[in-house]
């Protein structure tokens, strides 16, 4: 029973032991857990002590950043309120001295135009005029009054003529002075001025607050500060003397150059021209003896008369001997006229190439010019030539006209004149195009006037139309010569691709049984070859009428592309338009386009007339090679002018147009960016502008009237030789058409050289007028540099001198010559206190004149009404008999001396502002105190020092705002970082103190848990301890009970 229940009863205390020891292990674990957790917890909890210690160290330190920003910020505020005022302050008066300057360049300066109505004399301003117009005898005034009002007038009289003097003094020094702004300062004088540099420093340092400004704005400082202390003086000095050594030079040149035009003008006097002349018109004239001039007509010398192989009248009809003379001298004057085609017709073939081979602008202009006038002498010599003809026929004509009617149907015309007016025309032109149109396009780009431009840009749209049709009238041409070749060359390639099918088919059939394989190939391929060329030319030829029909409506459309941009381009210009354009925009394009007109009158009136050929001038491969080469085909529309019928000047025209137009813009827009004044824009302009002009007329005259010319010789050659066929004799006429050609030569070598001398003359002419204007020009130049740097020298004043020999007719030049800044300006400040003077005297006359009034009032009261009268314009004194006119004449009186006075105060005011900007140049600064009075207070010339220290303490300013502000913005940051550590610490805290509140909810509930095991393992040990018990005690009642039973069977075998 023990050994059943203690089996029994071990088990389960056994499990009851294992239990507890597992629930022990779990505290343990627990235990572990919220040990664990209570270390994290303290040390979250140490964390956001930190934190909240660091934030409060951050906060502290951001607020004391703050408040070092915001004094740094109230510094830099000050700083720059301080230097805004300066600059706002140096704007103002930049502003107003620039308006005053611009006021006397414009010449509108009010000068005390009240002054010039009065005479000193005038009784407007006179005391006792008021008792006189009021028909009041003088003698109603006491004696002491009319003394005293005497003595007013006579010191207010001299006053005026005192204030005159000098207002007269100050316009002319303010004239001169406006003389100097218009033609010799830049534009942009009001920027010498070192208050100028300032304002615009001062100014840049406030725009925008950074460094970057504030270091430009410093180095903008320092480069005026430069300025004004003479850095850079060697240079200009220098410059300086290379104009004077410059001026000399030009006035050697003059004097030189005039020497020899007065040589030349002296030899031009003579007349052999006249006397060569006069000896060939009285040998033909002498030589027929007409019956109308046998009695007026000198003989003929006994040479001239062997020249011409006439014989005496007396021996032959003079009928015959005239038609003999006109027929001579019709074939000695063709002769003439077949060289000078010749020529004429090299002085086109050259200029073709030249234009083809030359890309050099200034070869190009000096071969232009060169053939130009070799074109002038070749019309000079036919001009000559066709008027002694037509001089001829007018003397003979009469006798001639009843002797035979052609000679009447050959009239000799005025047809050279034509050529050469259109020569005339052509230089008329380029001078038009520098004297007019230059002046007028420079002052529209200034100014950017829109409509203007956008009439230019016009010019440009209306140009590239016709580029286009020009080259698709090229296309169009090519297209008709290819026809043309096709139409002459159809048959003949039919004929000759037959015959050679024919001749390889004979072949073929010859050598059939002989020929090899590669042989017969070759021939099959052969007559395949010919059988393709044979349909293609045949395909052509049946495309040919639709080429035509092709050719024809692209023409038709070229031409009218052309005339609409023509009329398109006669609205631009048209005055009658006004929807499109503007009146500035259509007068500037009317300038531009004036100087065509002449020109194409006479262009359309040779066209008319049939001088240009219809057709295209060269080969067709020629122009193949100008459309490859060329960028632009209005710059080589010559070859196709024959095509262009009437358009070919008004393309010409328009590339020239517009061609100018882009030379302007770009040389405008480059001196601009240079700053340029308009002066030298002007000068560099024309040069560049004549030489451009004179280039396109150049190819003009040569490439479009040479060959008219070159026609109409060939008309006239052929007309003087018909005339002259069947008069002429063996033998005799052949020496006298030598001896007259002869002749004729030597009078157009006589008219040549006088007309050589004179255009020699001309160019030396040209030449002086030239170095006088670039003589000018250094004087300008000259002025400008001692103007600007105040600079004089003994060795410019005798150059000077010489200058104003030459220049001597030219007032401008003898002023500015003569002048001097430093004059000028005390010529102002003595006219300025002159009249400060008058104006102070005046007023105190003014208020001595009262008191005089008051008199003169009760003295015409007492004479109209009695002695009962109150003070000056009571109301008592106006009904007490006194006339209107005298209170009116004083209230004149009082109105025109303030006329005066304002007006002398507003001229003092002008000048005074220029003396201050003038002085500002020199280093001193005038400020105006009193804008009413016109004072002003001098700061001398320790106010940069005062400009420079606030540039200074703005810098500094804003260094130390700028470290302020990173510093500020630092410990913002740093309070923000301080925040989200504290925040952070302070969530990690709480997520901590959760899990170890749960981690010791789970050891209390382990140690429940715990303690009810223990309670079960002790109530088990405490049965299982009282079996052990029962059964040890049992156990041992049985040892004993076996040990009584070993004793008693002590010494019996078997018992163990």
């Amino acid at each position: 029973e023990h050994q059943d229940l203690f089996v029994t009863n071990l088990p389960a205390t056994v499990s009851v032991l294992k239990t507890f020891l597992d629930t022990l292990d779990q505290y343990e674990v627990k235990s572990a857990i919220f040990y664990h957790a209570e270390k994290e917890r303290s040390s979250a909890l140490h964390n956001e002590t930190s934190a909240k210690s660091i934030l409060a160290e951050a906060t502290s330190v951001a607020e004391k950043s703050r408040t070092s920003f915001e004094l740094h910020a109230h510094e830099l505020a000050e700083a720059k309120t301080s230097t805004v005022d300066e600059a706002n302050t140096l704007a103002i008066w930049v502003e107003k001295h620039g308006r005053v300057l611009e006021a006397i360049r414009d010449n509108s300066i009010t000068g005390s135009e009240l002054l010039m109505k009065l005479d000193s004399k005038d009784e407007a301003l006179s005391l006792i005029s008021a008792v006189l117009v009021s028909g009041v005898p003088l003698t109603v005034v006491p004696e002491p009054t009319r003394e005293h009002c005497y003595e007013l007038d006579r010191e207010v009289s001299e006053l005026i003529t005192e204030l005159h003097d000098g207002r007269s003094s100050a316009l002319q020094a303010l004239g001169e002075y406006a003389l100097i702004l218009q033609q010799v300062l830049p534009v942009n004088y009001i920027t010498t001025s070192p208050i100028t540099g300032w304002a615009q420093a001062l100014q840049l340092s406030v725009t925008s607050a950074s460094q970057d400004m504030l270091d430009l704005a410093k180095r903008q400082a320092a480069e005026v500060i430069a300025k004004v202390q003479g850095e850079g003086s060697n240079l200009v000095q220098q410059r300086y003397r290379d104009l004077l050594n410059q001026m000399e030079s030009y006035v050697a040149c003059v004097e030189r150059i005039m020497r020899e035009c007065s040589e030349l003008m002296n030899s031009v006097g003579s007349d052999n021209e006249a006397q060569s002349k006069d000896r060939i018109l009285s040998a033909f004239i002498n030589s027929v003896q007409l019956s109308s001039q046998k009695n007026d007509e000198d003989t003929v010398p006994s040479s001239l008369a062997d020249n011409l192989e006439v014989k005496p009248p007396a021996q032959e009809d003079v009928k015959e001997k005239a038609s003999k003379v006109l027929s001579v001298l019709g074939i000695a004057v063709s002769q003439l006229y077949s060289g000078i085609r010749v020529r004429v017709s090299e002085l086109s073939t050259k200029a073709v190439g030249i234009t083809k081979f030359r890309t050099d602008e200034a070869g190009l202009q000096a071969d232009a010019g060169m053939s130009l006038q070799l074109f002038d002498q070749q019309i000079e010599k036919c001009a000559l030539l066709s008027g002694f003809v037509k001089e001829v026929h007018e003397v003979m004509g009469t006798k001639l006209g009843e002797i035979n009617a052609d000679y009447l149907k050959h009239r000799p015309g005025q047809w050279a004149y034509t050529f050469q007016a259109i020569l005339h025309s052509s230089t008329n032109m380029i001078e038009q195009m520098t004297e007019v149109f230059l002046p007028e396009i420079i002052r529209s780009f200034v100014s950017y006037n829109s409509e203007v431009m956008e009439a230019f840009g016009s010019i440009s749209r209306i140009r590239g139309s016709v580029d286009t049709a020009l080259e698709k009238l090229a296309e169009v041409e090519l297209e008709r010569t290819s026809l043309t070749e096709l139409e002459q060359s159809y048959f003949v390639e039919v004929g000759r691709i037959t015959e050679q099918q024919v001749a390889l088919e004979e072949a073929a059939m010859r050598g059939r049984d002989h020929l090899s394989w590669e042989e017969a190939e070759e021939l099959a391929s052969q007559e395949e070859a010919c059988r393709a060329q044979l349909e293609q030319l045949q395909k052509t030829w049946s495309q040919k009428d639709m080429r035509i029909s092709s050719v024809l409506k692209v023409e038709a459309s070229v031409m009218n592309s052309l005339l609409s941009s023509e009329k398109y381009f006669s609205s631009l210009v048209s005055a009658d338009q006004e929807n499109e354009f503007h009146f500035r925009s259509k007068a500037l394009l009317s300038i531009l386009t004036k100087p065509f007109a002449d020109l194409e009158s006479l262009d359309h009136m040779l066209s008319s007339r049939g001088a240009f050929p219809s057709h295209m001038s060269g080969p067709v491969s020629n122009l193949r090679e100008v459309l490859a080469a060329s960028s632009s085909l209005s710059d080589v529309m010559w070859p196709l002018s024959g095509l262009l019928k009437d358009h070919a000047f008004f393309v010409w025209k328009l590339g020239l147009l517009d061609s100018i137009l882009d030379l302007c813009m770009h040389e405008i827009s480059s001196s601009v960016e240079h700053s340029c004044t308009t002066n030298q824009l002007y000068i560099t302009l024309k040069k560049k502008l004549a030489i451009h002009v004179e280039n396109q007329v150049g190819q003009y005259i040569l490439k479009r009237i040479a060959p008219a010319l070159i026609l109409h010789l060939d008309k006239e050659i052929c007309d003087l030789l018909e005339t002259s066929q069947g008069r002429r004799e063996s033998g005799q006429p052949t020496t006298a058409v030598g001896r007259v050609a002869l002749m004729l030569e030597e009078y157009c070598n006589a008219h040549e050289t006088a007309r050589a001398a004179r255009t020699a003359v001309s160019l030396k002419q040209r030449q002086l007028n030239d170095l006088t204007e670039a003589l000018r020009k250094i004087i300008l130049e000259i002025v400008q540099v001692e103007w600007l740097h105040d600079f004089s020298s003994p060795h410019a004043q005798k150059a000077k001198i010489f200058s104003q020999n030459i220049l001597g007719d030219d007032k401008f030049m003898s002023v500015l010559l003569n002048l001097s800044r430093r004059n000028l300006l005390d010529k102002i400040q003595s006219s300025m206190s002159l009249i400060t003077r008058s104006i102070e005297c005046l007023q105190a006359c003014e208020s001595t004149s009262v008191s005089a009034e008051g008199q003169l009032e009760r003295a015409m009261g007492w004479a109209c009404a009695g002695p009962n009268t109150s003070g000056p314009g009571g109301s008592t004194a106006k009904g007490s008999g006194i006339p209107p006119e005298f209170h009116d004449h004083l209230s004149k009186r009082r109105k025109l001396l303030g006329g005066i006075q304002e007006q002398a105060s507003d001229l003092v005011k002008s000048c005074t502002s220029v003396l201050e900007f003038e002085a500002s140049r020199d280093g001193l600064y005038f400020v105006s105190e009193d804008k009413s009075s016109g004072q002003s207070t001098d700061k001398g010339r320790a106010w940069q020092q005062t400009f420079v220290n606030l540039l200074t303490r703005l810098d500094a300013a804003y260094h130390s705002f700028t470290c302020a502000e990173q510093d500020w913005k630092r410990g913002q940051l740093n309070m923000e970082t301080a925040g989200k550590g504290l925040y952070s610490a302070t969530n990690q805290l709480s997520v901590v103190s959760v899990k170890a509140k749960s981690a010791l909810v789970d050891l209390q509930d382990t140690l429940v848990d715990m303690y009810e095991r223990a309670c079960e393992v002790s109530v088990s040990l405490s049965g299982f301890k009282h079996i052990s018990q029962d059964r040890t005690a049992l156990t041992a009642e049985c040892g004993s009970l076996l040990e009584e039973v070993l004793a008693i069977a002590e010494g019996l075998h078997d018992v163990y």
